[in-house]
């Protein structure tokens, strides 16, 4: 990354700390989700069970059993956790008003290098949000239907 201007370098500082605060959202809501439904099915099935309701009990046994396997796998309570840690190293970068433009552009560069689990569906919403934060609606970026649908989720 070599941004020309500390206007740009800025622009992508906020841009990252956005994308961040986004995906880590929508990992959190996604790992809430999970839990809720791990534990509302495990209720169901156990109140089916005592009903003597094998093929009910067994449906929403596997029903929990996929949410419990996708929640160990994913890991979302993870991912939102390192997507949070790498806003606040993007917003601690921002915050500082006294670097040049050389070192901005080093220390983004090694931020954007880091490990992370951003979702791709969300980049151009967190850019309309950064456009729209600077009063550049013109130029936002015209979504499609999932990415509406993902700007509502993170």
């Amino acid at each position: 990354m070599n941004y020309q201007s500390l206007y740009e370098a800025r622009f992508a500082i906020r841009y990252g700390a956005r994308i961040h605060e986004r995906s880590a959202r929508a990992w959190q809501k996604l790992s809430t989700l999970l839990v809720f439904t791990e534990i509302l099915c495990g209720s169901a099935a156990f109140a089916a069970y005592i009903a003597s309701n094998a093929e009910l009990s067994a449906g929403i046994g596997l029903l929990l059993a996929a949410c419990a396997a996708i929640n160990q796998t994913a890991r979302p309570t993870e991912k939102a956790v390192c997507e949070t840690a790498l806003v606040k190293k993007f917003m601690t970068l921002l915050a500082d008003q006294a670097q040049s433009l050389d070192k901005l552009n080093i220390q983004l560069w090694i931020l954007c290098g880091e490990s992370n689990y951003e979702l791709e569906c969300l980049r151009n919403p967190a850019y309309n949000d950064v456009a729209r934060e600077n009063g550049r609606d013109d130029h936002c970026i015209l979504l499609s239907c999932f990415q509406k649908i993902a700007a509502l989720l993170g």
